[in-house]
């Protein structure tokens, strides 16, 4: 279980990393 948690905390916070890029490029354009 505690490695599920692991997993899932780190997709959460790449996927907010890629969010952040996103809006960075967006910004730029």
């Amino acid at each position: 279980v505690a490695g599920a948690a692991v997993i899932f905390e780190v997709q959460r916070s790449s996927r907010s990393e890629a969010r952040k890029e996103e809006q960075c490029k967006q910004e730029l354009e």
